[in-house]
C-alpha cells in the first residue's frame, strides 16, 4: 500500500524562495498518494462489505433450512414408531453441536472481516 499514517504525519513540505508557501509540486504529489490510498483502502472495504453480505444471506439461508427441518420433524414425531433413548441423546448431541457452529459463524460474521483476518 501507498501511504500509512506515520508517513503522513512525517510529511514535510520545503518552502518556496521565490513565493511565500509550499511547493505546490510537492503539496499535489503528496495529496495524490492520499487520494489513491484512500481509493485503495475503500475499494478493500466494499470487498469486505460484500463478503459480509454473502456469508450473512448465506447462514440465514441455512438457518431457515434448519428451522424447516426441525418443524417437519415435530410434526412427523406423532406420526412415527418411538426411536430407542440412546438414538434420540445422539440426536440432541448433534443438534446442539450444529446449533454451536451456527452460532459461532453468525458471531464471526458480526465481527467483520477485521476479526477473520487476524
Amino acid at each position: 500500500m501507498g501511504l500509512t499514517p506515520d508517513d503522513v504525519h512525517a510529511v514535510r513540505f520545503h518552502t518556496s524562495r521565490i513565493k511565500p508557501g509550499y511547493r505546490m509540486k510537492e503539496v499535489d504529489d503528496f495529496l495524490d498518494q492520499v487520494a489513491s490510498t484512500i481509493t485503495h483502502l475503500q475499494e478493500q472495504l466494499q470487498r469486505a462489505d460484500d463478503s459480509i453480505g454473502v456469508w450473512k444471506a448465506q447462514t440465514e439461508q441455512v438457518q431457515r433450512r434448519l428451522d424447516a427441518r426441525e418443524a417437519e420433524s415435530a410434526a412427523r414425531s406423532h406420526d412415527t414408531i418411538p426411536i430407542p433413548r440412546g438414538a434420540v441423546a445422539d440426536i440432541e448431541a448433534k443438534r446442539e453441536q450444529l446449533r454451536a457452529i451456527l452460532r459461532e459463524q453468525l458471531r464471526l460474521l458480526d465481527d467483520g472481516p477485521s476479526a477473520s483476518a487476524q
